[in-house]
C-alpha cells in the first residue's frame, strides 16, 4: 500500500500546473493560485503530518505566503488586475487526494511542494526578467529569493525522506 501511494504521490507532483505567464494578468492569475496552494496545502499539513520537519515548514509556507498574498494583492490592486477567487482544478484536486490521504501523506506533501516550488521559481524568474509590468516586475525580483529559499529546504527535506 505504501508504494501505491509514493506512486500517487509522484503522479500527483509531476502534473504541476505550466505557469507560464509573460503578461501582467497572466503572472498575477499564476502567481496568486500557486501561493494560494501553497497556503492551503500547508494548513492541511499542519492537521496531518506526523514529521516535525514537515509541520516546521508548513508553518513557514503558511507564514511567508501569506505575507507574500497580501504584498501581490496590493500591487495587483493598483495595477488595476484581479485576483482569482480560489484555487485552480489542478490544485483543487491536489488538495482532495491529500485530505483523503492517510498513509504517505508527508512524502506526498513534500513531492508537491518540491514540484510546485520549482514551477513557481522559474515563474517568478521568467516575469522578473521580461515581465512587462515595472511593479510586478519588482514584486517578483523581490520575492524571488524567498521562493528559490523555500525550493531548496524542501529539497533538502525530499532527499532526506
Amino acid at each position: 500500500m505504501k508504494i501505491a501511494n509514493l506512486l500517487a504521490a509522484m503522479m500527483l507532483a509531476a502534473t504541476t500546473p505550466a505557469m507560464a505567464a509573460d503578461k501582467p494578468d497572466a503572472f498575477v492569475a499564476a502567481a496568486a493560485r500557486s501561493n494560494m496552494a501553497e497556503i492551503e496545502l500547508s494548513k492541511l499539513a499542519l492537521q496531518k503530518s506526523q514529521d516535525a520537519r514537515v509541520r516546521d515548514f508548513a508553518r513557514r509556507m503558511i507564514d511567508d505566503h501569506i505575507k507574500t498574498g497580501n504584498l501581490l494583492a496590493v500591487v495587483a490592486r493598483q495595477e488595476h488586475i484581479p485576483l482569482p477567487d480560489g484555487l485552480d482544478a489542478v490544485h483543487a484536486a491536489r488538495l482532495a487526494d491529500l485530505t483523503a490521504m492517510s498513509a504517505g501523506f508527508d512524502r506526498a506533501y513534500v513531492d508537491i511542494m518540491a514540484a510546485d516550488h520549482a514551477a513557481a521559481v522559474t515563474l517568478f524568474s521568467d516575469y522578473a526578467g521580461t515581465g512587462e509590468d515595472p511593479y510586478l516586475k519588482r514584486f517578483a525580483q523581490n520575492t524571488l529569493p524567498a521562493l528559490t529559499a523555500h525550493k531548496a529546504i524542501i529539497d533538502a527535506l525530499q532527499a532526506m525522506m
